[in-house]
């Protein structure tokens, strides 16, 4: 229920600063999808269609409750659940803003903010979670639609959440990886 069992990198900003500086980091991330898009490998319309097919997948999530609160609280309503894309074209680490430990210590969504799916850019391209026997790393990955050649990324991002299972249950080690604001709920 807080972050007693968080550790990990953390570039927390609260106030109008934080909600301006996660706006750049999106633009950012979305000039730099957009770029890679344009001169990626498998630039053309198969890709396209393979892109299409996962965005098929997204649908509106039912969230989890968030006991803590504040940012956490910011995902409630409006997120759309994300399934991973490899056929993306690869765009760098992506942060998760709230990991949720489920009931059965085994079930982790990561609610994160993404680009808009109309965008086809700034979207989940993979999870990673690499665990041993005190740690838990989860790691997001972004990509684009590779046959979006020419088209620019909204600075409005979308709230999403993705599911995985962990190897084992968690118990007492530590959850971490690339974030914006390391809030960790349990239920």
């Amino acid at each position: 229920m807080g972050t007693d069992r968080f550790r990990g990198n953390s570039s927390t900003r609260g106030g109008p600063a934080g909600s301006v500086l996660r706006a750049f980091n999106i633009a950012v991330l979305c000039i730099g999808l957009a770029s890679v898009a344009c001169t990626g490998p498998g630039v053309g319309t198969r890709s396209g269609e393979a892109v299409s097919n996962c965005l098929k997948a997204y649908r509106p999530a039912t969230v989890d409750p968030m006991p803590s609160g504040g940012l956490a609280s910011g995902f409630a309503q409006g997120a759309i659940y994300a399934a991973p894309c490899e056929s993306l074209s690869r765009g760098g680490p992506m942060e998760w803003a709230v990991l949720v430990v489920a009931s059965d210590d085994v079930t982790i969504r990561a609610y994160f903010i993404g680009g808009r799916v109309e965008d086809r850019c700034g979207l989940l391209r993979s999870v990673s979670i690499a665990e041993d026997s005190t740690d838990v790393v989860v790691e997001l990955e972004a990509g684009g639609d590779p046959s979006a050649v020419g088209t620019a990324c909204s600075a409005v991002g979308q709230n999403y959440v993705t599911e995985v299972s962990l190897a084992k249950p968690l118990g007492t080690r530590k959850l971490s990886g690339t974030n914006n604001q390391g809030v960790i709920e349990h239920l």
